[in-house]
C-alpha cells in the first residue's frame, strides 16, 4: 500500500512499467539488461527490475544519478532485499560522462533497455 500522497506516483510507475515492459521481446533463455539515467530515488529502476525479473531467467538493471548520498541509499535498499535485486544497482554519474561499462555479471556492455525518464535536461533525443 502506498503513502500517503503517493498513489498517484504509483499508478505513474506501474503504467510505466507495463509499457516497457511489453516492448521488451518475451524470449524466456535471454538475459536482459536495463540502465536508468538519472534514476533519483529509483522508483522505476526497481519496479521494471522486478517486474523483468518474473519474465525473465536473467536480469541486470543499472541506475546512475549525480547524487552520491541518495545512490548509497538506494544500493543498500537493494542489498537488503536481496534475491532477485542482487542484480540491481546503483553509481554515481552524470549521463554526458557515462562509459557504458559492464555491471558485475552482465554479459555486455551493451543495455537491451536504457530509460531516461526523470532526465529531461539532460537527456534529449
Amino acid at each position: 500500500k502506498p503513502r500517503a500522497g503517493m498513489k498517484k506516483k504509483l499508478k505513474q510507475c506501474q503504467k510505466f512499467v507495463e509499457i516497457v515492459g511489453n516492448l521488451v521481446p518475451n524470449a524466456p533463455a535471454a538475459a536482459v539488461s536495463v540502465m536508468d539515467m538519472g534514476c533519483g530515488r529509483g522508483y522505476l529502476t526497481f519496479a521494471l527490475h522486478s517486474y523483468l525479473c518474473e519474465r525473465f531467467p536473467k536480469v541486470h538493471s543499472r541506475g546512475i544519478d549525480v547524487r552520491p548520498k541518495l545512490m548509497l541509499e538506494v544500493s543498500k535498499i537493494a542489498k537488503e532485499l536481496g534475491g532477485a535485486f542482487d542484480s540491481l544497482s546503483f553509481d554515481v554519474g552524470t549521463i554526458e560522462d557515462f562509459v557504458a561499462t559492464a555491471t558485475e555479471g552482465m554479459e555486455s556492455t551493451v543495455f537491451d533497455v536504457v530509460i531516461a525518464l526523470h532526465a529531461c535536461d539532460t537527456a534529449t533525443d
